[in-house]
C-alpha cells in the first residue's frame, strides 16, 4: 500500500509548465477541452495552460499531451488536468481517480466510523490506475521524475 500511496502523491494532478509542446493549442482542441471540462464543471469559464508533452504512464501509452485548466463557477475556482488520449482531449484516468477521491473525502463524516472510512479509502487506493506499459519518456511531477 505504501508504494501505491507514494505513486498517488507523485501523480496528483497539477499545473505543469514543461516540456511545452512546439505547437501550443488549436481552436478545435479548445472546443474538445471545453466539452470535457463541462462533464465536471458545466457552464464554467475556463483558463487553459500551455500544452505540455508527455503523461504519467498511468494514462496509458496513447496519452501524448496534457493541459491544466482553471474553471471558475459559482464563486469557486477549481483546477482540472486534461489529457490528450488517442487524439482527443478528455479527463484522464488519474484525474478521474482524484475526482472520486475528492468525493470520498467530502463524504468522510457520513461514515459510521473512522475504520469504515479508512476501509473505503484503502479500497479506492487499490483502484488507482496502474501503468499498462513502460512510458516512452519520463515526466517530472511535483519535483519528482516518474516513468
Amino acid at each position: 500500500m505504501f508504494a501505491i500511496e507514494e505513486r498517488i502523491h507523485e501523480t496528483r494532478p497539477q499545473r505543469r509548465d514543461n516540456p511545452l509542446r512546439q505547437e501550443n493549442i488549436r481552436d478545435d482542441e479548445v472546443r474538445q477541452i471545453q466539452a470535457s471540462a463541462s462533464q465536471v464543471l458545466p457552464k464554467a469559464i475556463i483558463n487553459i495552460s500551455g500544452v505540455v508533452t508527455g503523461c504519467p504512464c498511468e494514462e496509458g501509452p496513447s496519452c501524448s499531451d496534457q493541459v491544466w485548466i482553471l474553471a471558475h463557477q459559482f464563486e469557486r475556482t477549481a483546477g482540472l488536468q486534461l489529457s490528450k488520449i488517442s487524439g482527443r482531449w478528455t479527463i484522464g484516468a488519474v484525474q478521474r481517480w482524484w475526482l472520486e477521491y475528492e468525493k470520498l473525502e467530502a463524504r468522510r463524516r457520513t461514515f459510521h466510523s473512522r475504520s469504515a472510512y479508512f476501509a473505503a479509502e484503502n479500497a479506492l487506493k487499490e483502484k488507482f490506475p496502474a501503468c499498462l506499459s513502460p512510458p516512452a519518456a519520463s515526466i517530472e511531477t511535483d519535483g519528482m521524475t516518474s516513468r
